[in-house]
């Protein structure tokens, strides 16, 4: 039996364990939130505009949709790292370490050489200005550069949250923030490196966690420890990485590709109303990076207990799941009712924007628990590897669902209210079939 240096998600009181678990998370996940407020202030302010469209604007939608890919695709090995651990596999959790590693290395590597490559033709193919480009250009280069730290960090991040320690990641992660936001400042302001002091900036925070994450796993006494002359691919246990990861991978992108249309014709609208859209944006970082932290907490809890074979355990988990995450999100749903318009002022100055950013707020604050459901009961599902129905339902609730209301009903009557009500029906046309899935209880072994 290995040590349990970490926590034990199969043991002890189900609601503090998982609180214990999400609240590093999540604190590291609004964290971060803040620090892309901070950065976008710190660009804005001693640059200009231009500096702020081209991190904003292209660049930026090319990174997250790669980081949100290979991250969701990386989500593989932590589950099937938290199904071994659980069941007391050492040997098992060992192959499974060493395999994500030596895939992330690989993955690290191609994907460096092919984005150096691809980003000229990606930056043109969505029509980034002229003025932007030259800066978004070499923004974009010298964050990829980065690509193969960032996917060190979220694996070996990974690793440990499938064994229950989210506490490490969470510290790794607020360091690198503050040296991000400290070397933001010195590069800008003092330096006058403008666009490419943001992306040095975000490099070397990036190396900083990877190492950091790299030494604990490499001096670690536990079954997860990387020991450098055993990283390499077993074929096995990389297909079972990849079954969980794969579905995942898929339903980020079609999550990116519907956000991405929906943003195309948010632009048709005028500058006003994208103004709004992005303050809204704002919003939605803070209020997903709770979702997010809930499911990682539910799929390693259910993982783990999956894996030790406690069905009763991964039930009351999810039931407890469902009253404290989705009351943390209504909280904060009214947190935000109560001080939003101030919030707002945070970025901008203009009353009219501030009123119309209030405005399309309204359509969506109330429906945030719903999506906390979704990603509970899909989170669940990852834990106990239901992939596959759990992707399609929300690439035909989400996905499909929102491309076709946007060339049908939006397209009728192009307006940003109707934009906007796409989302909570997207929310609850997904919950519903998720939650059947779920009660259904096809995950369980029959008995025999």
């Amino acid at each position: 039996m290995h040590k349990r240096g970490s926590t034990d998600l199969t043991r002890g009181p189900i609601t503090k364990n998982l609180l214990i678990y999400f609240l590093p998370i999540a604190a590291g996940n609004i964290f971060h939130q803040f620090y892309n407020m901070v950065d976008t202030i710190v660009v804005g302010k001693f640059v200009g505009t231009h500096a702020i469209a081209a991190v904003g604007g292209s660049a930026s939608s090319i990174v997250n949709i790669l980081a949100f890919l290979m991250i969701s695709l990386l989500s593989g090995s932590s589950v099937v790292i938290a199904q071994l651990y659980g069941a007391g596999d050492d040997e098992g959790v060992s192959r499974a370490a060493h395999t994500a590693t030596a895939f992330t290395l690989i993955l690290g590597v191609v994907l460096t050489v092919v984005t150096q490559i691809a980003a000229p033709w990606i930056l043109t193919a969505m029509k980034t200005p002229a003025e932007i480009y030259a800066d978004s250009l070499a923004y974009v280069r010298i964050f990829l550069f980065g690509t193969i730290f960032v996917l060190i960090y979220n694996m070996g991040a990974g690793v440990l949250r499938a064994v229950g320690d989210s506490r490490r990641p969470f510290i790794y992660l607020i360091i690198s923030c503050v040296v991000n936001i400290v070397l933001d400042i010195l590069f800008v302001a003092v330096f006058g490196l403008a666009v490419k002091g943001v992306a040095y900036a975000t490099v070397i925070s990036q190396l900083i966690s990877a190492v950091l994450v790299g030494e604990r796993l490499l001096r670690s006494d536990e079954s997860y420890r990387i020991i450098p002359a055993k990283i390499k691919l077993h074929h096995n246990m990389l297909r079972r990485i990849l079954r969980v990861g794969v579905p995942a991978m898929l339903q980020s992108a079609m999550y990116n590709v519907a956000n991405l249309l929906i943003q195309v014709a948010v632009n048709t609208l005028g500058t006003s109303i994208v103004a709004g859209w992005t303050l809204i944006g704002k919003i939605d970082g803070f209020c997903f990076s709770m979702t997010n932290a809930a499911g990682t907490a539910v799929a390693t809890f259910t993982g783990q207990n999956y894996g030790a074979g406690k069905f009763d355990r991964i039930k009351n988990s999810v039931r407890n799941s469902l009253f404290i995450f989705t009351g943390l999100t209504i909280a904060f749903n009214l947190l935000v009712y109560m001080i939003g318009p101030q919030i707002f002022s945070l970025f901008d100055d203009d009353p009219e924007i501030i009123a119309l950013s209030w405005k399309m707020l309204m359509y969506l604050l109330p429906y945030y628990g719903i999506w906390a459901l979704v990603e509970i009961y899909s989170s669940a599902l990852r834990g106990v590897n239901d992939v596959i129905v759990p992707v399609l339902i929300c690439a035909v609730c989400v996905a499909v669902y929102r491309i076709t209301w946007l060339y049908t009903v939006f397209a009728w009557d192009p307006d940003i209210r109707i934009l906007a009500m796409c989302f909570p029906i997207s929310w609850i046309l997904a919950a519903v079939p998720m939650a059947i899935r779920y009660y259904r209880g096809r995950w369980r072994p029959k008995q025999s």
